[in-house]
């Protein structure tokens, strides 16, 4: 959506701002990768996923992955639910308040032809391709991760002593496991974590 040239500057300052809190209330995972952050590129998934598939032939199918993405994911973030929780994990109010404006600040009009109509009350929803809508998913999906990585944590895909279990951009998922089942069943957990705390479904 495009914005105007005030909220692009804002767009652009507010993740630099938040960056060092959201390291400390999401951070990465081990062996897991956060695209979308600065210094990464969406080939990184393409390989790791092709030397999965590679390493799997080499050792007669011992190995797997899953893909899914969620479902209508800007759209359907309830940015009440949102800041409610962000506040509850440490975030200082005012930094909450800054995302959630971000969101809410833009004039949302409908035009067809003559008629126009704004859409008024919105309470969910991020404005999908900003800057602070991408840092917002990426805190949504870290956490979901974080918080289900005693039941994923033994099912992940291992050669050697490294270790491979999602590789996430935005709201693509793709996991990694010694099996395809092993690795559709990683999906299944993240599946229930984001219906039940923040109301996501994965694509059918």
């Amino acid at each position: 959506m495009p914005l105007s040239s005030f909220l692009s500057l804002v767009d652009a300052a507010v993740p630099l701002l938040l960056e060092p809190f959201m390291s400390q209330l999401a951070p990465t995972v081990v062996s897991c990768f956060a695209g979308v952050l600065p210094g990464t590129q969406c080939m990184e998934i393409t390989h790791a996923v092709s030397l999965v598939c590679e390493k799997t032939r080499d050792l007669q199918g011992v190995g797997g992955v899953a893909q899914t993405d969620v479902e209508r994911f800007f759209d359907s973030i309830d940015l009440n639910v949102l800041a409610s929780y962000l506040i509850s994990i440490g975030l200082p109010s005012c930094f909450v308040a800054i995302l959630i404006a971000c969101q809410f600040s833009p004039c949302i009009i409908f035009a067809c032809g003559d008629v126009q109509d704004e859409l008024r009350q919105r309470n969910c929803g991020c404005l999908t391709g900003s800057r602070v809508a991408n840092l917002i998913a990426r805190i949504i999906i870290a956490l979901a991760i974080r918080g289900t990585e005693h039941r994923w944590r033994h099912l992940c895909y291992s050669h050697g002593a490294l270790s491979l279990a999602f590789m996430t951009w935005i709201d693509n998922l793709y996991s990694f496991a010694d099996t395809d089942a092993k690795a559709m069943m990683m999906i299944e957990i993240l599946e229930v974590e984001l219906a039940s705390r923040w109301n996501l479904r994965i694509k059918k």
